[in-house]
């Protein structure tokens, strides 16, 4: 998990402005072990449709070989447990908070998980990361929102994706104005 990148947005500028200072955002967060912040509050259902789009066929598992220096997979002390006990200590270590795998992960067989029906939360929702936060509330501070490792190709893609689309729902939104835009999102089966 990496830090928090601060980065202002400017939404009223052209398609390939926009296009660029996105891509430039994803560049700064890369080279600097930073999150991606999603402009999306943290709900379970946002968790769900955003981890809907995540398809790790094809790819290389740098997630479970390269995760950021000194870090590791947190685990549930229920999870610790069962894998403990179903297949060894080695490459986990107990924590506070329950237990985690050290990287690259022991577990990583011919880049695919060799324990997938039994990996860890944390696991299942790779590429979400904690840490997001964009906007200001009345009161000066961040907003919570959703986050995405930099570091996962499908992470990169998803921002890509959610930062272009609500781009061009600001554009209409702007373009035939607010009222009219609510009524007909409000009228929609």
């Amino acid at each position: 998990m990496g830090n928090k990148l601060v980065a202002e947005i400017a939404w009223d500028i052209d398609q390939n402005q926009f296009k660029e200072q996105v891509r430039q955002m994803i560049a700064m967060a890369r080279k600097g072990n930073n999150v991606l912040t999603l402009p999306i509050g943290p709900s379970l259902e946002s968790i769900l449709l955003i981890l809907s789009q995540v398809n790790c066929d094809g790819c290389d598992a740098i997630c479970c070989r390269v995760s950021p220096p000194d870090e590791m997979v947190a685990m549930t002390p229920s999870e610790y447990k069962m894998l403990c006990e179903k297949y060894g200590d080695e490459g986990m270590v107990s924590t506070r908070l329950g237990g985690a795998i050290k990287m690259p992960c022991r577990f990583l067989k011919n880049k695919h998980c060799s324990i997938y029906p039994e990996r860890p939360l944390a696991c299942v929702v790779f590429p979400m990361q904690p840490g997001g936060a964009c906007g200001a509330s009345f009161d000066s501070q961040p907003l919570e929102a959703l986050a995405v490792a930099s570091y996962c190709p499908e992470g990169r893609k998803i921002t890509k994706a959610v930062y272009m689309t609500m781009w061009q729902i600001k554009q209409k939104i702007q373009a035939i104005g607010f009222e009219e835009a609510s009524e007909l999102l409000s009228k929609r089966n």
